[in-house]
């Protein structure tokens, strides 16, 4: 992975809901164009509706915005947010 990009001013859109994230972006294999990352800071009730979204996008303080689609959803450690590990869709957002 290239080094990542670290983003404290994403939002993160879940259907209609929306919550601010902190975003850890990166190329996974730059001759493909694979990105992906972590969102950190993800409110756990809106986590609790990503595996049925039917969309899911990020966007970054650059106002880019791309859909992503969720691998996995950490149990939170604090009570209150968790961290998803996820790949992006569409061209490099940066």
């Amino acid at each position: 992975m290239t080094a990542p990009l670290r983003c404290l001013g994403a939002t993160l859109f879940v259907g209609e809901q929306q919550a601010p994230v902190e975003a850890h972006v990166g190329v996974f294999l730059p001759d493909t164009g694979l990105w992906g990352g972590i969102l950190h800071r993800v409110p756990t009730w809106l986590a609790v509706g990503l595996p049925s979204a039917d969309q899911v996008r990020l966007r970054l303080p650059t106002g880019q915005e791309r859909r992503v689609r969720p691998l996995e959803i950490a149990e939170a450690i604090d009570g209150r947010d968790v961290s998803v590990p996820f790949l992006g869709e569409g061209t490099v957002p940066f």
